[in-house]
């Protein structure tokens, strides 16, 4: 087959590239970071480098059998570049007759979400269904990038780490390889649909801390935050007209998601027997360094 990655080089894009071209597909992809591109291990049979509020080259979709949409635009602001740019692309793909288009949204995706994040998946998430397109919702990515790296790397700085509600909400999560194993099984059997992907037994945001800070080698020390503090917070920073800063959303998003969950996890109908969570954590830190045994 031949599949198009939209963020190819990116955390997700670029390790389901490999995944792919070592499972004998011809992978092409798109990308708004040319040194990036030009620093993936994956030979990939064409490579779109454009800006990402353009259009792709034209023709560039012919003869794709699938397209994968892993691009997204995080500055702050770029709800309405991010669902433009997707549309963009999606109409360009069914020009081109890609029948086949998955479109990686999150766990977080809901019209009452907090962050801006949440709200632009959602939208984006309306357009690929309305038009018979396939979403899958993962939860926290576990592996050697992306925003799981970002927290592991920064709870090896903190002495204490501060948790909301006695750390009780509960954190969806993925481990890398298996996101992979689902994707692309959606690919090489054309399944459509809407999927939920995590862990169905998630972790509290304790113990996915904690199991984070015994993979590094430290003992775990943590302190209870209240939830009423990060809610009001929030509010008042709205009041005021600024935005919120990531860590207060993703902290309201968490006590959001506690008190009224919407997606349940569909990841054992793929894989009866996911990787459990310290097995992952473990893996993972190892690979970047923050294992007890690096230290």
């Amino acid at each position: 087959m031949k599949i198009c990655i939209t963020g190819v080089s990116g955390f997700i894009g670029a390790a389901l590239a490999r995944t792919l071209h070592a499972a004998g597909h011809d992978v092409t992809g798109t990308t708004s970071n040319v040194s990036r591109a030009q620093g993936l291990s994956v030979p990939l049979s064409a490579l779109c480098t454009m800006r990402f509020e353009s259009s792709p080259k034209k023709h560039f979709f012919d003869g794709c059998s699938a397209i994968v949409y892993c691009a997204h635009d995080f500055a702050a602001g770029a709800m309405e570049r991010n669902v433009a740019n997707t549309w963009r692309m999606r109409q360009a793909g069914e020009e081109a007759g890609v029948k086949n288009q998955i479109f990686v949204s999150s766990h977080s995706a809901r019209a009452d979400a907090p962050s801006e994040y949440g709200r632009t998946k959602y939208a984006i998430e309306q357009e690929f269904l309305a038009a018979g397109y396939s979403i899958i919702r993962p939860g926290l990515v576990i592996g050697p990038g992306g925003l799981f790296a970002r927290t592991a790397q920064t709870l090896a700085r903190l002495p204490i780490v501060p948790l909301p509600a006695g750390g009780l909400a509960p954190v969806p999560v993925i481990w890398l390889d298996d996101l992979l194993v689902v994707l692309t099984a959606l690919l090489e059997k054309s399944i459509v649909g809407a999927f939920n992907l995590f862990l169905p037994q998630e972790p509290s945001q304790h113990e996915f801390v904690c199991t984070i800070l015994e993979a590094e080698g430290r003992v775990p020390r943590t302190i209870t935050l209240p939830t009423s503090f990060v809610v009001s917070m929030s509010r008042w920073l709205r009041s005021c007209g600024v935005g919120i800063p990531q860590c207060l959303a993703r902290l309201e998003t968490i006590h959001l998601n506690m008190s009224k969950s919407i997606h349940k996890s569909q990841l054992e109908y793929f894989l009866p027997s996911p990787l459990p969570l310290k097995e992952a954590i473990t893996s993972t830190c190892k690979v970047l360094g923050l294992n007890s045994k690096s230290h």
